[in-house]
């Protein structure tokens, strides 16, 4: 159907119904895509807002994947030395066992061998345990992790240096295995330490984690409440728009036959 409307009230009308048809196409891609906001001139300032939040979802995300590979790597570095400490434990049974008077030489050679034995295990624990190819026991090196989105989300690890917590032990005599005692007490101690060291760095790293994840949780529902569509309001006003485009268009009809209407008239 044609349609000439000369006056500004039908000019008026067109607008109406260009307006009408605007609201209409929003709504029915609100509806289609789900989110209320898909391009710019849905909501240029909620639409950043919401591309905002995503940026900041997207790098805690990330930021919890790499708390994890860290807790990860804490972990790796606690087993090798919770072996160490087995080691060492019992280490200090055979020095303890040798110390005993009712020994004799070749018993405590019999001691030694077993004891070198369990020092050159430990000392591959000490080399070999590693992390994505990062020695983690015996170059006592600092590691940073990015726990958050922003640039200076960082948390440091310092991994302990053990390749020369650990001497060389002499059980063949009674007064060697004495001092092995000692030793071995003081490199336990040692241990004990850096596992604590660690075990502290895996709780920050645990509440870091939690804080992320409870973060994100509460972002993306913000996010949700700004972003999703909600089909009943949209349904409602499409419904609503269907009906105000209905009449505006029948309305220009009769006007726009009032106007022919007038202009027979003229002409007889």
């Amino acid at each position: 159907m044609a349609f000439s409307i000369q006056d500004s009230t039908g000019q008026g009308m067109i607008n109406l119904l260009g307006s009408s048809k605007t609201k209409m196409s929003s709504l029915f891609r609100q509806m289609a895509s789900g989110s209320r906001v898909s391009q710019a001139q849905d909501g240029p300032a909620l639409l950043g807002i919401i591309s905002g939040m995503t940026s900041e979802i997207r790098g805690n995300s990330q930021a919890i994947g790499n708390i994890n590979d860290g807790l990860s790597l804490t972990q790796v570095a606690d087993s090798g030395m919770g072996q160490i400490s087995d080691s060492l434990q019992q280490l200090r049974e055979l020095a303890v066992q040798s110390a005993n008077g009712t020994l004799t030489s070749a018993d405590r050679a019999n001691i030694q061998t077993q004891a070198d034995q369990i020092q050159s295990q430990i000392s591959d624990v000490v080399n070999n345990t590693s992390f994505n190819g990062q020695s983690l026991l015996n170059a006592g090196q600092s590691i940073s992790l990015q726990t958050g989105s922003g640039s200076t989300d960082q948390t440091s690890l310092t991994m302990p240096d053990l390749s020369g917590a650990f001497g060389a032990l002499d059980l063949t005599t009674q007064a060697g295995a004495a001092s092995a005692i000692s030793s071995i007490d003081t490199s336990l101690a040692t241990l004990n330490q850096s596992r604590a060291d660690i075990g502290g760095a895996q709780s920050g790293l645990e509440t870091s984690l939690s804080n992320l994840q409870n973060t994100n949780v509460a972002t993306q529902s913000a996010r949700s409440s700004m972003q999703d569509t909600d089909y009943g309001q949209a349904s409602a006003g499409l419904a609503s728009s269907t009906v105000k485009q209905q009449f505006n268009i029948a309305l220009m009809a009769q006007m726009n036959k009032l106007s022919s209407n007038s202009a027979l008239g003229l002409l007889q």
